[in-house]
């Protein structure tokens, strides 16, 4: 699971241990964009490791950034997506 705070940009990674049926906090990850409106977590590349897709709006134009884990933070990944809105 992860949850946000769009005031510092930070995002809260959670593990979810089913033999528990508990979450537990495994850290924060800065992600450096402007009004983050969205966050979907998954494994976008198939390495077994946490990713999140990130979209949100700068100056009127929609944005997706697809960011990779490496189980200690997120790097930007090479797709990146902007979208002028009307």
């Amino acid at each position: 699971m992860i949850s946000g705070d769009p005031s510092t940009q930070k995002l809260a990674v959670y593990t979810f241990y089913s033999s528990d049926f508990t979450y537990k906090f495994e850290g924060d990850a800065v992600i450096n964009e402007p009004n983050i409106l969205n966050v979907a977590p998954g494994d976008f590349n198939y390495d077994g490791r946490l990713d999140v897709l990130v979209t949100g709006d700068r100056n009127g134009q929609l944005y997706m950034h697809l960011y990779y884990g490496d189980l200690k933070s997120f790097r930007f990944g090479y797709i990146a997506l902007t979208i002028l809105l009307s």
